[in-house]
């Protein structure tokens, strides 16, 4: 027999105390079923949609047990399943016609089509009826009673006794024996007629054992030994004797006229009139339902004793709907016995506790059946105000329409054919629901069933901020909210316009959190997140939702890839760099300059510094072993075991892609053949790097016979602090002290390259190795061997110089601070503006370039930005430039770690003047190779932080 889980509502239910709209579903292991909001159904009226019950969480290839059911329907309110397919009617039932209750077996998504489909069809008779609707796993001989919350199970056993002196044939005993979801179990007792209903329509089976006696060797085990002296003591008296109803007595005497009162336990009559009054009882031809009979007011045949020994019930004799009594002890063996499981009654050993682990899921709704206001429904209208609308009845003359609220008794009236207004005066942060009267022209009342709660408010949204950050998906969002409610962080791919559009979308796109106090701090899990940026949402309790916060969440759980490079292949001094180069913003401030810790080396005296070039490139500036004269070493830098470098998330990369790397480092040797001396006394020409100070440094010299030698400028060290600097090559306000030049000329065996100090400490910066031409008014620019196109706007006296992402403007600016005009051909005209201002933003953060001016080179000093990519400054030119054309060399690193040199032509004219235009695109793209950085910068959107390895 397929288990039959069901819940039957029958009809014995007297009444119901107050309407209630929705019971909470009970949920079962891996299930639930879920009520539709309440309906309010018209009178004499058929077809009508009683919402959508929904099953879910069931397996899709489960076989079901589903059953529906009204509990106390109004005469002639019945439910009908025009949609059926896939359904098996289970035993007792069919689908045709209208019900009040049937169970059914199918798969979830036939049960759920035919719930979608059923209709209802009310009478003449005004009412409430409450639908219920359970489901569960089909299982063998186990049945589910949602009225009274029991299970029962029918246990087929051959030779089974209602009581045996052995107790493994004794159906007491046995039943005793049996546990399901943790409670144990006891022979059933059957007490009410839909509890025998239910057994009747499920239990495809006859001459089950019950736990009614009238033995009273049984009976005394119940009330105490000598409570019947013998047989005859308790003959007739048929008491039930398990379960929590043991020691009830239901019958007395097959023909002394009587029954038991159900509350005060007087003999009563039997007759009609006391059928609803008295003990439950089914005995076959003598019992008050369903088969209730009278012979001159006395009630016959069964239980009848039949040869003075029949002292136990069979349930469903003969398969008859009704009880015989049966047997003695040991006595008329049957074939099986039906076990009934409930919670929470009994004392001591015999105690039974709470199910746990149950598998049926159940649900209710109740619905009016009147002429009354219907689908009443509320909603915020502005400030501390709700609009309520209604249906009206579906006949009658209504003259008007009292709305009231719960609580405070707020009101407002509507004549009809109107059926809405609005309440006004209620509290805001209160919940409210509403119930509509129609008063008739008769003068009678009508109430509605009661509108859903809402809470009443002011009308605003909140607003939602939340902290800009990079993190994994196991760590936390800080977010805030300035009201109460629930904060949402979701995926910028989820289209926001309410709380649905978020808590319905899929794919874990988003998680909440609640927020308990107003402008306080929240953590908003990542935890299941997938990658990408995310937003916060803040909902008010009443439900309004925010706009999307201004901050950015980014969830990174994927590690960087990074690769090890070279600046060169070649160098001819001791000082050698190499690169890593991530696909993403990384952080290197860990990497270890320790040899065998991220790196080892070979042919490398030392790492002298790791530096974060950009935001994803960091140099590792080392020592090579060359020595002067010593010829080629290759030094090698190879990533260790133990490598890691790690992205803002804090992902970590321990796979350094291209390791290891070399560079071929030769020191050359100078011999001196011959010497010439001559000694001079020069004024040297101040060159700066880009600071708030000036400093001194050495003139370039010249050479007996037109032979040049290496040129040296002797350099200050400089403040990097400030983000507001001067470059000037010569202040007329600096003190410059004379200093003496010696000019040695010498044969050399290897020509000396160019160099140019940049620190106090010695380190130099040599020129490119390939300087670009450029002729006066031109730009030429090589990034990683790509030509760099340059756009250039002039717009009221200011030169604005855009590329990709980067803006730069700069002014001319005369002696009183005041912007100079441009000249005619759009140059910053130095016979009027004393010095030119540029301010740019969108670069690389923490970026050198440096800058010379040729012919003979000239190092004009170093723009460095900001963490932020931002910089200014006031510029001016070399007052020792000669006249005739001249190129100013720029030279930068890209994010991707390429070298980039720019020339710009520039004319210097007779008479000392100079068109800053030239010299001002020189400074423009000092930036520019900074925004060349910018691309990769923001491919994806990080916030600095320390990185953990």
């Amino acid at each position: 027999m397929p288990r039959r889980f069901v819940a039957v509502l029958a009809c014995a239910f007297t009444s119901l105390a107050v309407p209630h709209a929705l019971v909470s579903p009970v949920s079962a292991v891996g299930g639930q079923v879920t009520a539709p909001a309440a309906p309010e159904l018209s009178l004499n009226t058929a077809g009508q949609d009683p919402g959508n019950f929904v099953l879910s969480g069931f397996n899709s290839g489960d076989t079901l047990l589903v059953s529906v059911g009204f509990v106390n329907p109004p005469s002639g309110t019945t439910f009908s399943l025009p949609v059926t397919s896939g359904l098996t009617a289970g035993y007792g039932y069919d689908f045709t016609g209208g019900k009040t209750q049937i169970s059914f077996t199918g798969s979830m998504a036939n049960a759920n089509a035919a719930l979608a489909a059923m209709t209802v069809t009310t009478g003449g008779t005004n009412g409430t009826i409450t639908i219920r609707v359970s489901a569960s796993v089909n299982t063998a001989n186990l049945y589910y009673n949602p009225i009274n919350g029991h299970y029962y199970e029918y246990v087929a056993r051959a030779n089974t006794y209602a009581r045996s002196a052995t107790a493994t044939q004794s159906a007491f005993d046995l039943a005793e024996t049996k546990v399901r979801y943790g409670v144990k179990g006891y022979l059933a007792t059957i007490t009410s007629a839909q509890e025998q209903k239910f057994i009747l329509s499920n239990l495809d089976a006859q001459n089950i054992w019950i736990g009614a006696t009238d033995d009273y060797e049984l009976l005394n085990q119940v009330f105490g030994a000598g409570t019947f002296a013998n047989q005859a003591a308790a003959e007739g008296k048929w008491h039930w004797a398990s379960g929590p109803e043991a020691g009830t007595e239901f019958w007395r005497g097959a023909t002394s006229g009587y029954w038991i009162h159900s509350t005060t336990n007087q003999d009563i009559f039997r007759i009609s009139n006391n059928i609803s009054v008295a003990r439950y009882e089914n005995w076959c031809s003598g019992n008050p339902s369903p088969d209730f009979t009278l012979t001159n007011g006395r009630s016959m045949s069964e239980p009848n004793n039949w040869n003075g020994a029949e002292h136990y019930a069979l349930e469903k004799w003969s398969g008859a709907a009704c009880w015989n009594d049966y047997g003695t002890k040991d006595g008329s063996p049957q074939s099986g016995y039906l076990v009934e499981y409930s919670e929470n009654w009994g004392s001591g050993a015999k105690a039974r506790g709470t199910f746990s682990g149950s598998d049926v899921a159940s649900a209710e709704v109740t619905a009016i059946v009147d002429n009354t206001p219907k689908n009443v429904s509320a909603s915020r209208s502005g400030n501390a105000s709700i609009s309520v609308s209604w249906t009206a009845p579906a006949a009658g003359t209504v003259t008007t329409y009292t709305v009231t609220s719960t609580p405070g008794n707020k009101t407002c009236s509507a004549t009809p054919p109107t059926t809405s207004c609005v309440v006004s005066g209620l509290t805001n942060g209160t919940s409210y629901t509403f119930v509509v009267v129609a008063t008739f022209n008769d003068s009678t009342t009508k109430a509605s069933l009661a509108s859903a709660a809402v809470t009443a408010d002011d009308g605003s949204n909140p607003v939602a901020t939340l902290t800009s950050e990079t993190m994994k998906n196991t760590a936390s969002a800080t977010g805030r909210s300035n009201e109460t409610g629930t904060l949402y962080l979701v995926k910028d791919t989820v289209a926001v316009s309410n709380v649905a559009s978020i808590t319905g979308a899929a794919g874990n796109t988003w998680n909440s959190a609640s927020v308990a106090t107003a402008n306080a701090d929240v953590s908003i899990p990542g935890a299941g997140l997938i990658e990408g940026d995310y937003k916060a949402y803040s909902v008010d309790p009443v439900g309004n939702l925010s706009a999307a916060s201004s901050g950015t969440v980014v969830i990174d759980d994927t590690a960087p890839t990074v690769t090890l490079s070279v600046v060169s292949a070649t160098s001819n001094t001791a000082d050698i760099s190499f690169r890593i180069t991530g696909n993403e913003p990384i952080d290197c401030s860990t990497i270890s300059r320790t040899n065998g810790v991220d790196f080892s080396f070979t042919n490398i005296a030392s790492i002298e510094s790791v530096v974060q070039t950009s935001a994803s490139v960091c140099t590792v500036n080392a020592k090579s072993t060359a020595v002067a004269g010593g010829g080629a070493i290759t030094s090698t830098l190879t990533a260790d075991s133990s490598f890691g470098v790690s992205d803002i998330a804090g992902n970590t990369q321990t796979t350094l892609t291209g390791s290891p790397k070399s560079i071929v480092a030769t020191v050359p040797t100078t011999t001196t053949t011959s010497t010439t001396s001559t000694t001079t006394t020069t004024t040297a020409p101040a060159s700066a790097r880009m600071s708030d100070t000036s400093t001194t440094i050495a003139s370039p010299t010249t050479v007996s016979g037109g032979m040049s030698t290496a040129t040296t400028l002797a350099q200050t060290q400089i403040s990097k602090s400030s983000t507001t600097t001067t470059l000037n090559a010569s202040s007329p306000t600096s003190s410059v002290s004379p200093s003496t030049t010696s000019t040695t000329t010498t044969t050399t065996a290897e020509p000396a390259p160019v160099a140019v100090p940049l620190t106090a400490d010695g380190a130099v910066v040599p020129l490119p190795e390939v300087v670009p031409t450029a002729e006066p008014g031109s730009v030429t620019a090589v990034v990683g061997g790509v030509p760099v196109e340059v756009t250039v706007e002039r717009r009221d006296d200011v030169i604005i110089m855009k590329v990709a992402e980067a803006i730069v403007t700069l002014e001319g600016q005369r002696s009183d601070g005041t912007r100079a005009p441009l000249d005619a051909r759009g140059s910053i005209d130095a016979s009027v503006a004393d010095t030119a201002r540029v301010e740019v933003t969108g670069f690389a953060g923490e970026s050198d370039v440096d800058a010379w001016i040729l012919s003979d080179p000239i190092h004009l000093g170093t723009l460095s930005t900001t963490k932020a990519g931002t910089s200014a400054g006031v510029l001016q030119l070399p007052p020792e430039v000669e006249a005739g054309n001249h190129r100013i060399i720029m030279r930068g690193t890209t994010a991707e770690g390429e070298e980039t040199v720019v020339a710009v032509g520039l004319r210097v004219m007779a008479s000392g003047g100079v068109g800053w235009s030239g010299l001002l695109v020189a400074v423009i793209l000092a930036a520019i190779f900074a925004a060349l950085f910018l691309p990769a910068v923001v491919r994806r959107r990080r916030r600095a932080a320390p990185v953990v390895r």
